[in-house]
């Protein structure tokens, strides 16, 4: 959205070549909302609400002619199955990427596929080719899924009892199955195929993938059920994982009551891409709900289409029976969502803590809106719900800009260190801090991190953002500069010269003690004017480096007082205090401060 507002859309056009999206799909959909509606929160989930539709009519799709009460009470009960949530409320590639894998697979093995038409044909390889560019980076997997799924088809044909000439049929329908989703495919891979092949080899085969690989966290019997009906599946399928197991066997009765061939031709067809579909996500011990979507929204459709095709629509069964069964389903489904609570296993936030952490969101970008740079780089040593980009998000709303980085994959602490050198802050959470994504390598780097971040002086701890339980630290570097710098205390501000309209730059303070950095290129002596305005009198301490140079007696009303000092090239710390027996709530204001470079100090 920045690049469209700065540049319009040929910058949006040259960034596709230079640096291409990680999904185009989810940028494409939040650049839509924003476009249509604002930059409001609201805005892409407005237009995400697109996968849910699509969700619902794929599952219709599956039971054919059905009449309208029917239809709207099936529509509300898959409503219920919580990815049809997810996939609204998380603006993810994977829930419309497994959407259009799974349509398109049913719709190669339900039926004789070599015997459709062409634009059918022509159609199932464009939708596989749509889901290649929604989500790049699992291009092999929805390949290997597209390959198995022909196979399927092709094996079917020979079982049939009529099969067609393959010899003549076999050519122009795989050439029609690869070369639409192939030649959509391309728009994306001709300017990001080193992405992408960098990507997955960092996923999958550098020191990165312990990162993703979690399957050696599991028990073997975790790992075996864990897509089944274990963590991954209760959280976006619940208790329709069960259900549709429960489907697909009473489409099983159904097959075996009716005894052809052709019938059990047709069911195997169906069930055959859950294999390679479950293999893909488990063999890898890749652990996480979202990389399973396929193998969850192929399973309910092919649930959905049992029921549609061999257990209601069966021969056996008359249009009184059918309506029955269907009703008899959808009951069962809404009992089961009543009476079925959704187990903690998701790790949803609490909602307390989920609310302090939009309010830290909004302290950060804050802050960041208002520093010196006009763009400040901010490091954030870890992420989870406070990020880099909804920290962005945020400062981007208030017509800001921020640049947020974040590296899970290092594990060399001088690196890191030499990484966070090159930002104007840097952000972290401390131990027990919740919803932190733990499992990334860098994390273990944390504490040593904000211990060398503490220790060193070119940086200062900005702020503290409590938590219920944790917390989260605001470190800012100081840039290098040639003279002074408010750190605490202090604001910087411009008051007139006297008998001049031009103004100066001062440092005001209401505060009991303030603290200013300077930073020398060479060796110096340097002159500090203090004004000084007091209600009562009082001490003032000035301290260099934590060594006194000064001490004061300040008089009531208005007092002057000029401070030497010699400097080295480097970072240095001036503290000011006041010390009132009688008053010690008494504050002075430095009503102007001037700093005077004076001759450099021998050697």
């Amino acid at each position: 959205m920045r690049e469209y507002l700065t540049g319009g859309l040929s910058s949006i056009i040259n960034g596709w070549f230079t640096h291409v999206p990680h999904s185009p799909y989810s940028e494409g959909v939040s650049l839509l909302g924003f476009l249509l509606f604002g930059i409001e929160d609201w805005a892409p989930y407005i237009i995400n609400t697109g996968f849910c539709f699509l969700f619902l009519w794929a599952i219709l799709s599956c039971f054919g002619r059905i009449n309208l009460i029917v239809s709207i009470a099936i529509c509300i009960a898959a409503s219920c199955i919580p990815l049809a949530g997810s996939g609204i409320n998380e603006i993810r590639p994977d829930f419309m990427c497994s959407l259009l894998i799974a349509t398109a697979t049913l719709r190669t093995v339900s039926g004789r596929f070599f015997k459709r038409s062409n634009s059918f044909q022509i159609f199932t390889s464009t939708i596989f080719g749509a889901a290649l560019l929604v989500k790049p980076t699992v291009a092999p997997s929805t390949l290997i899924l597209q390959t198995a799924c022909i196979t399927v088809a092709i094996v079917a044909e020979f079982l049939s009892d009529t099969p067609v000439d393959l010899r003549k049929e076999i050519g122009g329908s795989l050439l029609r199955f690869y070369i639409p989703s192939i030649l959509l495919a391309l728009i994306y891979f001709i300017p990001g195929l080193k992405y992408i092949a960098n990507y997955i080899y960092e996923v999958l085969f550098s020191s990165q993938k312990s990162a993703w690989m979690l399957g050696a966290r599991y028990t073997k019997w975790d790992h075996i059920f864990y897509y089944l009906n274990g963590t991954g599946a209760q959280c976006m399928l619940g208790v329709f994982a069960m259900v549709s197991y429960l489907l697909l066997a009473a489409g099983l009765a159904a097959v075996a009551s009716l005894g052809r061939k052709q019938w059990w031709v047709r069911y195997l067809s169906i069930m055959a891409p859950l294999v390679p579909m479950y293999l893909i996500i488990t063999v890898t011990e890749t652990k996480t709900q979202y990389f399973g979507l396929t193998f969850f929204i192929y399973l309910i459709l092919a649930a959905c289409f049992t029921v549609g095709k061999f257990v209601t629509f069966s021969t056996t069964l008359g249009a009184r029976a059918r309506k029955m069964t269907l009703a008899i389903l959808v009951v069962l489904c809404f009992a089961n969502v009543i009476a079925f609570r959704y187990p903690d296993i998701c790790n949803d936030p609490d909602p307390k803590v989920r609310r302090r952490e939009d309010v830290i969101v909004q302290e950060l970008a804050n802050i960041f809106e208002h520093a010196r740079s006009d763009a400040p780089s901010v490091f954030f040593l870890t992420t989870g719900n406070i990020n880099p980009e909804v920290v962005a998000y945020t400062v981007f709303k208030e017509g800001a800009t921020m640049h947020g980085k974040f590296d899970g994959f290092t594990t060399d602490l001088s690196k890191l260190l030499n990484k966070i050198a090159l930002n104007d802050f840097v952000v972290t959470s401390v131990d027990s801090t919740p919803n932190v994504a733990g499992f990334f390598p860098s994390t273990k780097l944390r504490n040593p991190c904000i211990d060398m971040l503490t220790k060193d002086s070119s940086y200062i701890e900005l702020a503290q953002f409590s938590m219920p339980k944790g917390k989260y630290l605001l470190f800012q570097r100081l840039q290098p500069f040639c003279g002074f710098k408010p750190v605490s205390g202090m604001a910087e501000s411009r008051v007139p010269r006297e008998g001049n309209q031009d103004s100066q730059t001062a440092y005001v303070t209401n505060a009991p003690s303030a603290e200013l950095a300077v930073y020398s290129t060479e060796e110096k002596r340097w002159k500090m004017l203090v004004h000084l305005k007091a209600e009562e009198k009082m001490q003032l301490t000035c301290k260099l480096d934590g060594k006194e140079i000064g001490l004061f007696n300040v008089q009531k009303d208005f007092s002057e007082q000029m401070i030497d000092f010699d400097l080295r090239p480097g970072l240095h710390k001036i503290f000011l205090s006041t010390k009132n027996a009688k008053l010690p709530t008494t504050v002075i204001t430095f009503k102007s401060l001037q700093i005077v470079p004076a001759h450099s100090v021998p050697n």
